[in-house]
């Protein structure tokens, strides 16, 4: 959870232009409601989804190596039975559980970042609390603000931000 400033705008292009001139000056987009779809401010916002890429990879792989290591002490060490002349280190014979359990790992790990990326599982969304949020179904646009590394939430700063971009009302939420 992080402290928020929520600015509501009466217009598409009032918010997008706030949301322009927060990102030019580096402060900390966290998220823009609106009652229709705005393709700009997706792309404005659009998350750094490689990390869900490197945390499933990394997944795989511990998981194929743990694989390959549990096969290999199992059939060398703890159970050296020697059947057919071959070596006890026979690797083919173990590579198609290996490749199964580094796809499954891959599954999840990468299914499980992705939810706690996207803050899901969430049943209410804090900022339901926002007095007349419900018009962002309708006719508002609201735009959240979180604080960039220089100035607090608490501060006047970000609402005066906001109000100086247009914005008809400004209201703190924990998102």
């Amino acid at each position: 959870m992080s402290r928020a400033v929520v600015g509501e705008f009466a217009t598409a292009e009032a918010l997008l232009d706030a949301l322009e001139t927060a990102r030019r000056q580096d402060r900390a987009v966290l998220d823009a409601f609106s009652p229709y779809p705005l393709p700009e401010a997706d792309r404005a916002m659009a998350p750094d989804w490689a990390l869900v890429r490197v945390w499933a990879a990394g997944g795989a792989i511990a998981a194929a190596v743990f694989a390959y290591a549990i096969q290999w002490w199992s059939a060398a060490r703890a159970y050296p039975l020697n059947t057919g002349q071959r070596p006890l280190n026979s690797w083919p014979v173990y590579l198609l559980t290996v490749f199964e359990v580094a796809v499954l790992a891959a599954a999840v790990v990468g299914a499980a970042v992705f939810l706690l990326k996207a803050g899901l599982p969430r049943l209410n969304h804090p900022a339901f609390e926002i007095p007349g949020f419900e018009r962002a179904t309708q006719d508002r646009f609201f735009l959240a603000l979180g604080a960039a590394g220089h100035e607090a939430v608490g501060s006047t700063g970000l609402a005066e931000f906001l109000r100086g971009q247009g914005a008809l009302a400004t209201h703190e939420v924990e998102l």
